[in-house]
């Protein structure tokens, strides 16, 4: 999964099997989990360094889009409470969508064009 703002890509996220997920940007690691349609993404040293939490909604394949894609999603990043040592508190701070981008992929001079899904986030 690849995360954009504004056609620049902030950073992607690799889901393993194991609930963990790798992000591109740190080597720590984060969780992941699908419950039925919903779908919740860890992402230690997010935004100043805080986690963040991204949720959202499984769209599975039909006709019309092939593809599995994440929608209605929200970010949320985690700030500490006061007095507290293990609790946090999240605040939403943004949210994302599956976005389908056409990009070229730059092949040798022909006009083929690739069709990706993107989820592009919004801060």
């Amino acid at each position: 999964m690849t995360l954009k703002e504004s056609g620049t890509v902030l950073f992607s996220m690799y889901l393993m099997d194991d609930d963990r997920a790798k992000s591109s940007d740190t080597e720590k690691l984060g969780e992941w989990q699908c419950e039925q349609a919903m779908v919740v993404l860890e992402k230690p040293e997010g935004l100043y360094n805080s986690t963040l939490y991204l949720s959202a909604t499984l769209q599975v394949p039909t006709p019309e889009q092939p593809r599995y894609r994440l929608v209605e999603g929200v970010v949320q990043q985690s700030f500490p409470i006061e007095g507290s040592t293990d609790e946090v508190e999240l605040r939403q701070v943004g949210t994302f969508g599956a976005h389908e981008q056409i990009e070229d992929i730059g092949s040798m001079g022909d006009d083929d064009e690739d069709v990706r899904p993107t989820n592009t986030i919004s801060l």
